[in-house]
Formats: C-alpha cells, sequence, structure tokens
C-alpha cells in the first residue's frame, strides 16, 4: 500500500538526525527533537522563565505532535528525564491548580555536533515548506504574529478599547498562552478584543459590571454575544434630551443663572 502524498508534505515534518536516533534511541529522539523545536528562538510555543526556553504541553499535545502514542509519551519522557537530557517542571501558568508540565532540552557547547538542528535552521526550513505548501494548495491556516513584541503591541491596541483596567500583565500572559496553545491567532484575538470591549463601552454598563479581561480570556468568551445597551440607558437618553432643552431655554432667559444650575441638575441624572 503506497504512503499518502499528503502525509510527506504535513506541516508538522520535524527533522531529526540520525546521530540523535543513535544517541538517544527511536522514539526518545522524535520527542526530544520536538521539544527543541518547540523552543527555539521563534517558535510561538516557547516561552521563557528564569532565562531558559519552555514549552509547556500535556501527554495529548505531545502525542499529537510526535505521532506516539500517549504511553510512549509517558514511559519516554522518564526516560529522558532520568538520563537527564530533558528538564520538566510544572510552572502553575494557569493557577495553583494546573498540573500541566513545561518542557525544555538539556543541551551544552556539543549538541549540535550530537544531533541537535540549529532553531534557525529548523524554522527557515519551516518558512520555505510553507511558503511551498502555499503555493501548491495545500492550507496552512495557522500562521500567528509569534515574536512576543508584535504580541505585546497587539495586546497594547486591544487594551485600550477594554474598560476595565485591572490585571494588565496576567491578561497579557494568558494572551500569550492562548496563541502559544493555537487557541486563536493573536490578531483575532487582539479583534475580538477590541470588538467585545467597545461593546461594553456603548452598552453603558456600569465598569463594575464589566468582567475583567482576565477571566474573560480564561473563559474563552470571545465567541460570546456581544453586549448589549443596558435596561436603563434609553431612560438615561431621555433624561439627557430633557436637559438639553433646560439648558436651552435657562440661558435663554437667566444666562448668568446657567452655571450655578445645571450641575446641581445634573446630580439627579438616573444612575
Amino acid at each position: 500500500m503506497a504512503v499518502s502524498q499528503a502525509l510527506l508534505i504535513d506541516p508538522d515534518f520535524i527533522p531529526l538526525r540520525a546521530a540523535l536516533v543513535r544517541e538517544l534511541g527511536a522514539m526518545e529522539a522524535i520527542v526530544w527533537q520536538l521539544v527543541y523545536f518547540r523552543t527555539a528562538q521563534q517558535s510561538p510555543h516557547r516561552y521563557e522563565r528564569d532565562g531558559e526556553s519552555w514549552w509547556r504541553a500535556n501527554r495529548e499535545e505531545l502525542a499529537q505532535a510526535s505521532g506516539l502514542s500517549t504511553d510512549q509519551i509517558k514511559r519516554v519522557i522518564a526516560k529522558l528525564e532520568k538520563s537527564g537530557h530533558l528538564d520538566a517542571a510544572e510552572h502553575r501558568e494557569d493557577g495553583i491548580t494546573d498540573r500541566t508540565k513545561s518542557y525544555r532540552c538539556v543541551t551544552d557547547e556539543s549538541a549540535r555536533s550530537s544531533g541537535a538542528n540549529p532553531p534557525s535552521q529548523e524554522w527557515g526550513d519551516s518558512a520555505q515548506s510553507s511558503s511551498k505548501k502555499s503555493e501548491e494548495g495545500v492550507s496552512t491556516s495557522y500562521s500567528p504574529r509569534s515574536d512576543g513584541s508584535a504580541q505585546s503591541e497587539l495586546f497594547d491596541q486591544a487594551w485600550k478599547h477594554w474598560p476595565k483596567k485591572e490585571a494588565r500583565k496576567p491578561a497579557f500572559e494568558k494572551f500569550q498562552r492562548l496563541v502559544r496553545d493555537r487557541k486563536i491567532s493573536a490578531e483575532e484575538l487582539a479583534a475580538e478584543i477590541i470588538r467585545h470591549g467597545d461593546a461594553f463601552t456603548a452598552s453603558g454598563r456600569q465598569v463594575q459590571y464589566v468582567p475583567g479581561l482576565l477571566p474573560w480570556l480564561n473563559q474563552e468568551r470571545w465567541s460570546d454575544d456581544l453586549a448589549q445597551p443596558t435596561a436603563n440607558q434609553p431612560k438615561q437618553t431621555a433624561f439627557l434630551r430633557n436637559l438639553s432643552t433646560v439648558d436651552y431655554f435657562a440661558g435663554q432667559e437667566h444666562p448668568h443663572e446657567q452655571d450655578r444650575a445645571l450641575p446641581a441638575a445634573r446630580n439627579v441624572l438616573p444612575r
């Protein structure tokens, strides 16, 4: 039975050197190289902690990305940790109950000669491959702006539109994790934050009743319906129209009284 052509151009291809297979074993080399690839400088999956690059992934994600089973992943990870080729840590990115582990490869100056592919080469090959697949009509639907500065710029623009200004730093970290975990691209998420933030503002809802951006992101609410005008907004609008009329006639009849009377009148604006 012939191998499908689609398998040969699948976008998850990772270069794997024979030297690394001889050094670690076949399955161990696949997983180690995968982690090395996902923590490369240009990778959208990486994040930094204490000066090291990490990839946060559970067994199912590792299995899907490597082609191995979850049982194989469990055994391989344990073996690589025991041999000192791989570090694992729980950084609790989503709170104290988060037990998802993050991984990084242990390398030294001789790592390249023992089989590790340079990250810049891997991502350069990947970019060329993606370009070629795009020309051939193969889907390359996920293409986020992966560098931290671009994500920071997108988040900054989105943050300006969110009415409730609290927990900015953890909200940005969650923004990065959602992009890194391929839940949604950075551009799409920033656009949804702006869209929903503007809707909350236009609804007339008081700020204390607007959700914080962090819980909104945690609950992945960008697919929710947009906020609608609050029940008392039409009443406020009618009241303001009436107040404008009072403004006009007060100014016509008693110009010198207008500045003193109107602030007091506005204090009765319905809440």
